[in-house]
């Protein structure tokens, strides 16, 4: 029992691979061993100087281009025409909805805890400023049939900013439909 456990406190050397670089002096030592065609390296790396480029520059020639002053006077003699304001994008209004649907979805989680069988489509009718705020916002429709829940998101949806654009007043309808899950 003793020679077992000292033969497990000093453990039997074993000769572990010495690992190398594929050096010159390596690639040398192996093909003395196993002959010169087995393991032939890239050759290594060398430095060279990088070919350096001449720009003759002084033969360059600029041509000089003036400006036609008649074409900017008929420009500046056309009468302005009133600038026409723009609507807001639709692609807009979804975007500021898909990055507020959280707070709107959890106003209708904490009632589907109270009423698991709610769900349905919700038609919002709003009215979005140029200033990008909401002035108003009310119920059109609704397949929810909870009134509370419906003026709640109603009241939420005033707070929306849709940012201030170079647009008109827009009246939108916008539907949201709330499904469990």
């Amino acid at each position: 029992m003793k020679d077992r456990l000292a033969s497990l406190r000093t453990p039997a050397e074993s000769k572990s691979e010495a690992l190398r670089a594929n050096t010159s002096a390596d690639v040398a030592a192996q093909n003395l061993k196993t002959g010169p065609k087995v393991l032939q390296g890239s050759g290594g790396v060398t430095d060279s100087e990088t070919p350096q480029a001449q720009v003759a520059v002084q033969g360059h020639r600029v041509k000089e281009v003036e400006a036609v002053a008649e074409t900017v006077s008929k420009v500046a003699r056309q009468p302005r025409q009133e600038s026409s304001v723009g609507e807001r994008a639709m692609s807009n209004i979804r975007k500021v909805f898909d990055a507020q649907k959280t707070a709107l979805y959890s106003l209708y989680r904490r009632e589907l805890r109270q009423d698991p069988t709610l769900e349905g489509k919700l038609l919002l009718e709003l009215i979005i400023e140029p200033d990008g705020s909401v002035s108003g916002c009310q119920v059109v429709s609704s397949e929810l049939g909870n009134p509370p829940l419906e003026q709640r998101i109603a009241m939420r949806v005033r707070l929306f900013n849709f940012g201030a654009d170079d647009v008109e007043a827009r009246k939108v309808r916008f539907p949201i439909d709330f499904l469990p899950g």
